[in-house]
């Protein structure tokens, strides 16, 4: 990434992204309990589709912690060029 490409994205507030991270977080960890719920109840493990739903919630996982390092990212604040 160069110093171009950091003029033109546009940039958050550090309040804002903090928020929407947190939001991220709360659904994420909404995710994390239905996991675990279907990873501990045996009548729901031995259903057939068990593997490929957790395997949909570890995708979920992964573009939610994406999303939230794109606001860390840009709710850098940027220095006052001259």
């Amino acid at each position: 990434m160069t110093r171009d490409d950091l003029d033109r994205d546009p940039m958050l507030d550090p309040d804002d992204a903090l928020e929407a991270k947190l939001r991220l977080g709360v659904m994420a960890s909404a995710i994390l309990d239905h996991a675990h719920i279907l990873s501990t109840d045996t009548s729901l493990l031995a259903l057939s589709e068990a593997g490929s739903v957790l395997k949909g919630y570890a995708e979920d996982f992964q573009k939610l912690a994406a999303a939230m390092e794109v606001l860390e990212r840009r709710s850098v604040v940027r220095s006052i060029r001259s």
